[in-house]
């Protein structure tokens, strides 16, 4: 009997090997995977998130953006590669903006990260936001650079055409009335968005929006007057 437990004993061991082998043993001994698991992707998509690569077995519902939005904001690494992705396509966007409307227009305004930087910065002291709440601030913050920077520049061409005696281009024209029309839609769709949040976060977003419009509207009186 005595004899009986001791090869029970040794066989058990045996079968915990077989149902899960180690990560550090896999390359030595040879494992074949089992049904429930699936075996690892090669080459450009061992970094895809599972949620994405497994598509074709669950589709894409409203759940599985929550479960991806819920992974970056509480991946600090992620979260600096999607602000950088974010402030990357906006001012390649702004550039094409600019050179389509204005002409001659080489170089996308440097302020625009300067402008964001200096708001977040203001903004955070003040608030004290959560991981989400520095996302929208920061999407909401680079949308309203966009437009102040387009309006800047679009004030600067017309200033640029007055002192080289130039009549003046019909783009900045169109231009500023571009931004004047983001602007209240920017402000309405604050407004509708966060209005649960009580009536000193809409305050403190839309001055900006308000503030623009009095600038935008500036520039158009001028380049009319030119």
């Amino acid at each position: 009997h005595h004899h009986q437990q001791q090869q029970q004993h040794q066989k058990s061991p045996q079968k915990k090997k077989k149902a899960g082998i180690p990560n550090w043993l896999k390359w030595v001994l040879p494992h074949k995977p089992d049904e429930e698991e699936q075996p690892q992707p090669r080459g450009f998509w061992w970094w895809v998130d599972p949620i994405l690569r497994n598509h074709n077995q669950q589709p894409y519902t409203w759940s599985t953006l929550a479960v991806i939005l819920d992974k970056i904001l509480t991946s600090t690494p992620r979260m600096i590669a999607l602000g950088n992705l974010m402030f990357c396509c906006t001012y390649l966007f702004h550039g094409i903006i600019a050179n389509f409307f204005l002409q001659n227009q080489r170089h996308t305004d440097q302020r625009l990260g300067g402008i964001l930087i200096f708001k977040l910065l203001l903004v955070s002291a003040v608030v004290t936001p959560d991981t989400l709440d520095f996302l929208i601030l920061f999407s909401w913050y680079t949308a309203l650079a966009f437009l102040k920077t387009l309006a800047t520049m679009s004030a600067a061409t017309t200033s640029h055409t007055s002192q080289a005696g130039q009549p003046p281009k019909p783009g900045v024209l169109h231009l500023l009335l571009l931004v004047l029309i983001s602007n209240f839609l920017a402000a309405s769709l604050c407004v509708a968005l966060f209005h649960g949040a009580g009536w000193s976060i809409i305050v403190l977003l839309t001055t900006d929006c308000a503030m623009l419009a009095v600038d935008v509207l500036s520039h158009i009186l001028r380049h009319i007057s030119q």
